[in-house]
């Protein structure tokens, strides 16, 4: 039997190789935990002091320690809000987020209409031609998406697609971002009005209708109404 064992010395105690993988396991996960005292090994207790005694082999490398137990953390954070410009979006605002983390979109402070929302890619760019090509499809594909749910959801029997690609162009925040807004028949009285509200927009509830509120009737909405604008929409995808 001795000469089927591969054992080593630690502390005054006798240690077989079958351990060895239970001691790295535990040891990295000791290593990445400020609470574990003691790792648990086939019915023996190492103290945690003894890393220094364990044969190379079950010892944690370096940068590849914690590694894994990082990414499996990572993964199950939840996003946080993102940044239009340097404006934080909280991300109770936010109702749609691209498979590819790439773009995402979110309700607005102050809509022209009912239903106007943003479209936007996460990485904070100015232009449009700033975007890789990736950023730029992904881009596109949110706004398909969200066309499709804010059409339904308002009713509306057309859309307006704006993007003001540069401040000459009238953009008002230094972040690629596309206008979607719902409209129906008549809600302006000259149809190429919108343009001219979307070229005065500044990062506005209006009245429960489709119908655009003169600019002294407009007014900031509260975190409640768009955090349940936002809800509402995000059941949606």
């Amino acid at each position: 039997k001795a000469s089927r064992m591969n054992r080593w010395m630690g502390g005054g105690r006798l240690f077989f190789a079958p351990t060895i993988v239970s001691i790295q396991m535990a040891m990295l996960t000791s290593r990445c935990s400020a609470t574990t005292t003691a790792i648990h090994t086939l019915g023996t207790v190492i103290p945690t002091g003894m890393k220094a005694s364990l044969p190379h082999a079950a010892q944690p490398s370096g940068r590849h320690q914690c590694v894994g137990l990082r990414s499996a953390s990572s993964q199950t954070e939840e996003p946080d809000g993102l940044q239009f410009g340097k404006i934080p979006i909280p991300e109770r605002h936010v109702f749609f987020r691209s498979e590819d983390k790439l773009s995402a979109a979110f309700v607005n402070l102050r809509p022209i209409v009912p239903g106007h929302v943003l479209v936007v890619p996460l990485r904070v760019v100015e232009r449009e031609k700033e975007l890789t090509e990736e950023e730029s499809i992904s881009l596109w594909l949110a706004m398909r998406k969200v066309n499709a749910v804010i059409e339904k959801q308002y009713k509306a029997s057309a859309l307006n697609l704006a993007i003001q690609d540069g401040r000459d162009a009238g953009q008002s925040i230094p972040h690629v971002h596309l206008h979607v807004l719902p409209r129906v028949k008549n809600d302006f009285e000259r149809n190429d009005d919108v343009y001219d509200k979307i070229d005065e927009f500044e990062y506005a509830p209006t009245k429960t209708k489709l119908e655009v509120p003169d600019d002294e009737d407009r007014r900031d909405r509260t975190d409640e109404e768009m955090a349940d604008e936002a809800a509402t929409l995000r059941q949606l995808f």
